[in-house]
């Protein structure tokens, strides 16, 4: 027999093996989750050795050259392509990405198949338009919904083309969920989203989230999400929480509503690299306008044990608003909290109304905030909003402030304290440079009940009001003052 006859017969044999792989038929047609790639059918012993290895442990096929004659001396060759077995490609499914055509099955189709095949990649390669869908795609367990991570910054006053043009972009029908996240190391990255509206800012009624988090060990990174109601929310059953070692990373997000829930996370989660900026008529001042009095940047709810690290708002009504959230343990055992042990480092609010807002007397909100800007915001890019700009009136705050930076505001700094009792709160290293810029005289730093612990500070402002004003107890270091 054959040297070659033979190769043929093992990898028939090895083939059937390792059917959740792949199928070969014995024209050399070798066909993965659908898609079908043309291979040289006569193969030597090493190369027979080097597919069965790769297709096991999932890794990619290196490329080969064959002769006729199954030798590797290259005299009259072909290419075997690389092949990623756990890489499913949606345009093998019959998605079109051409802003046209409803590609919601298509994709679906593909993720499902990934499922079924024990996860892997979905990769939307970018078409210089958008894959349109009508209906929620939802990822299962260990599928990851991925593009080339490719962020295009084309203006302002850019078009819908202009902004798909580059990149992989999803564009997603009116009050329509884009993609739930619901399988456990399910992953989103390097996908672009926009809305039914295209690049044209008109607020709407919609009341859905581009994108829903239900899963742990989840992975969101490289997205922008354009010109939308609702950002993301990351949100958990109420009986358990969840959320365990998950992380989100460069995060652009364009909303006018609300950009960021969290709620009932009650394990790791990393967040780094976050923008909450209006990318469409940005110099606007009627969009500025809508957004300072409607726009809750990040809505925080029952979060535990969380890291943040360089997030930037621009022109929310609130950047962070802090709402008690519940989770039942066990029954009868419910506990309630908004922030808890969360450490946020490099914070810039850039003219917000408010940088940090509680919801009520009752909100509990402990943490660490570590260099932090702070600008007031203006209204019609014009005059100070006398807002005050972190409002922190519960008895049950315990902050720390560390390298805080307050340029000027219109209103007052701080406010601690919902009247009782209980509140703490310790700002180190603060340089207040004005404040009450506008309107009613008032202190930069005011305590209504419980603590304030001040560090080394330098407060200043440019009418002379007085620094702190304080119906409970203040701790003072050094305290600077003009």
């Amino acid at each position: 027999m054959k040297k070659e006859v033979k190769v043929i017969i093992a990898i028939c044999i090895v083939v059937a093996i390792i059917t959740s792989f792949i199928t070969v038929n014995l024209t050399g047609n070798v066909v993965k989750a659908g898609g079908w790639f043309n291979k040289k059918e006569v193969y030597t012993v090493s190369e027979v050795d080097e597919l069965i290895e790769n297709l096991k442990t999932g890794k990619k096929i290196s490329t080969v050259t064959t002769t006729e004659e199954g030798g590797v001396d290259g005299t009259i060759g072909t290419s075997i392509e690389t092949i990623d077995s756990t890489r499913i490609n949606v345009q093998d499914y019959g998605a079109k990405g051409d802003g046209v055509t409803d590609d919601t099955q298509a994709i679906q189709n593909a993720l499902d198949d990934s499922v079924a095949h024990g996860g892997g990649e979905v990769y939307l390669p970018p078409t210089g338009n958008a894959y349109v869908i009508t209906n929620t795609l939802v990822l299962g367990n260990g599928v990851a919904l991925t593009g080339p991570a490719t962020q295009s910054w084309p203006g302002e006053s850019a078009s819908e083309a202009q902004w798909t043009a580059s990149g992989t972009w999803i564009k997603v029908k009116e009050n329509v969920v884009g993609v739930k996240l619901l399988g456990h190391g399910s992953a989103l990255k390097g996908i672009n989203f926009i809305h039914q509206q295209g690049a044209t800012w008109s607020p709407d009624t919609s009341n859905t989230w581009t994108i829903s988090v239900s899963a742990s060990n989840f992975r969101v990174e490289n997205i922008i999400i354009l010109n939308t109601a609702k950002g993301m929310i990351v949100e958990y059953e109420p009986c358990c929480g969840g959320g365990t070692y998950s992380y989100i990373r460069n995060l652009y997000i364009s909303a006018y509503k609300t950009g960021l829930k969290l709620n009932r996370i009650n394990d790791k989660l990393d967040i780094s690299d976050l923008h909450f900026r209006n990318l469409v008529s940005a110099s606007s001042e009627d969009v500025a306008n809508y957004l300072l009095n409607n726009y809750i940047a990040m809505e925080v709810g029952y979060l535990d044990n969380v890291q943040v690290n360089n997030i930037e708002f621009f022109i929310p009504h609130t950047a962070i608003l802090f709402r008690n959230g519940n989770v039942d343990f066990t029954p009868g055992n419910q506990i309630s909290h908004s922030l808890y042990n969360g450490q946020f480092n490099n914070i810039i609010f850039n003219q917000p109304r408010f940088a940090m807002r509680v919801e009520d007397s009752s909100t509990i909100v402990t943490g660490q905030f570590n260099n932090v800007i702070a600008q007031g915001s203006e209204n019609n890019f014009n005059s100070m909003i006398e807002d005050t700009l972190f409002m922190l009136r519960s008895d049950f705050v315990d902050l720390q402030f560390s390298n805080l930076f307050v340029p000027t505001t219109g209103g007052a700094v701080m406010e601690i304290g919902g009247g009782n009792s209980g509140a703490s709160v310790m700002i180190d290293n603060a340089r207040i440079e004005d404040f009450s810029s506008i309107g009613t005289p008032r202190s930069a730093l005011i305590v209504y009940s419980g603590t304030l612990t001040l560090g080394s500070n330098y407060i200043e402002s440019s009418k002379g009001y007085t620094p702190i004003n304080s119906q409970g107890t203040v701790h003072k270091t050094t305290l600077e003052s003009q």
